[in-house]
């Protein structure tokens, strides 16, 4: 179905397949049904020439839940069994990428994606590259580069960066299929710097808020990583991790030393199985459970509580070996919460 169409269409007729259409056309909505899907474009342009045997496209543009898409390329045998053979590019905010996904996860970033479209109209494969910047501004996170093969309803996302000294290196891959919603995640940082990965969403799902890596922090993190879930069910989630961080300190203080932990989490529970952090005072070692009654946080709230215990754990010179911040909706008023330690 198509809503506010405007523009010009040139058909020279005489022998089938002798001379070209061309067409420069404009229109406000696009409705288009794929499979069992139905998908709304919005302020689409198209400029193209063709016959019944093939068309050739010179642009095209337009916007799918917040995302920018441009095209050019051939369509051939778009009357009777049309295959495609476009190159195309993608501007999107991380949310309304997520979106298409299937998941609402309110997470800032920007996804610039490049590729090429192939095969036949209902079973193109997609195969391209592309970048991830997380947070608002450029200057806030890392830049993420990737590969992307999109095909038999299946997704499967590579990524690999930092390779170099500074900032350490990271590989993963997530498969997700978009029909279903169910993905999973496998990733492995090694003496990876922290600073590159402010913004990225330390809630795994969990929070409705996920709570962001704040920019003080400093360290190496080495991690193996893996997740698995389906959409936005929070009762699906299920992971586990193993990681290290060297030279681990807040900003504006001195590295506090080394931390090694494995974890395991649920959308309703984080476990720590083991948790070791020396630093040149000694050593603490624990493990223990932390529930979420609610499935929310407040970030502002945690990073500036837990920054303040540490502050004046210092200052005082006391050890800080165990405690408890609960945020209980059901009890507390909005804003309040219960801090034990």
């Amino acid at each position: 179905r198509v809503e506010g169409l405007e523009g010009e269409f040139a058909w020279p007729g005489g022998t089938e397949g002798e001379r070209p259409a061309t067409a420069h056309l404009r229109a406000a909505h696009l409705t288009i049904t794929r499979r069992d899907r139905t998908h709304r474009l919005d302020r689409v342009s198209l400029q193209a020439t063709g016959t019944v045997e093939a068309v050739s496209i010179s642009a095209a543009e337009f916007h799918l839940a917040g995302a920018r898409v441009t095209a050019h390329g051939r369509i051939t045998s778009p009357a009777r069994d049309p295959r495609l053979d476009l190159e195309m590019g993608v501007q999107a905010p991380l949310t309304a990428a997520l979106s298409l996904l299937g998941t609402d996860r309110p997470i800032e970033g920007t996804l610039v994606l490049d590729g090429r479209l192939q095969g036949p109209w209902d079973q193109a494969a997609f195969r391209g590259a592309g970048k991830l910047q997380l947070g608002k501004e450029a200057t806030q996170g890392g830049t993420l580069p990737f590969s992307i093969r999109w095909e038999e309803e299946q997704v499967e996302v590579e990524a690999r960066g930092g390779s170099s000294e500074q900032d350490g290196s990271f590989q993963g891959v997530l498969s997700l299929a978009p029909t279903t919603g169910a993905y999973q995640v496998r990733a492995r940082l090694s003496h990876t710097n922290l600073g590159a990965l402010t913004g990225l969403p330390l809630g795994l799902g969990w929070s409705q808020d996920d709570l962001p890596l704040p920019a003080g922090v400093r360290g190496r993190l080495t991690a193996d990583v893996d997740l698995s879930g389906r959409g936005v069910d929070l009762a699906t989630l299920r992971g586990h991790a193993v990681f290290s961080v060297d030279a681990l300190a807040l900003e504006g203080e001195t590295p506090t030393g080394r931390l090694q932990a494995r974890i395991a989490a649920t959308a309703s529970r984080l476990d720590v199985e083991t948790f070791t952090l020396r630093t040149a005072g000694g050593e603490i070692q624990g493990r223990g459970g932390l529930n979420f009654a609610t499935g929310k946080l407040e970030p502002a709230v945690v990073e500036e509580t837990l920054s303040g215990m540490a502050r004046a754990c210092r200052e005082f010179g006391c050890a800080l070996i165990g405690g408890e911040l609960a945020e209980m909706g059901d009890l507390y008023r909005a804003g309040d919460f219960d801090l034990a330690g």
